[in-house]
């Protein structure tokens, strides 16, 4: 398979790089300069990340979405494989858990609540006899 493109493509493209503007290689579109991972934002990633802080906790104090935190630790190869969500439920997460059940709160509620998969908090209400 091969790609045809102009040469004016490859040298705007060039030029962008040379300007150190960020370029979006299939759109040709460039996105604003903020939206870039500085590297104070990068090692503060790191650090939340080592500190076992979940990826969804970490977006909301960076701002940012999960799967850019998710990419982000993907392109710096630091595998996430997203086992923040499989981490397994601690005695206070389960206490919190059935306390947010037994109170009326639905699977998809409780799942946001506590930052885990609708799938992960299905399985352990199941797993302790809680739901279907």
């Amino acid at each position: 398979m091969s790609y045809e493109h102009s040469g004016s493509e490859v040298i705007e493209i060039q030029d962008a790089l040379d300007n150190e503007d960020i370029v979006s290689v299939r759109s040709g579109s460039r996105w604003p300069e903020e939206n870039a991972w500085t590297s104070d934002q990068i090692d503060n990633l790191i650090s939340l990340y080592d500190s076992g802080m979940k990826l969804i906790e970490i977006a909301r104090k960076m701002k940012r979405s999960v799967s850019s935190i998710d990419n982000e630790l993907w392109r710096l190869s630091v595998s996430t494989d997203f086992k923040r969500r499989h981490i397994a439920y601690t005695e206070i997460d389960v206490k919190k858990l059935v306390k947010l059940y037994t109170s009326g709160k639905k699977p998809r509620e409780i799942a946001k609540i506590l930052g885990r998969t609708y799938d992960s908090v299905r399985s352990e209400l199941r797993s302790l006899g809680l739901c279907k």
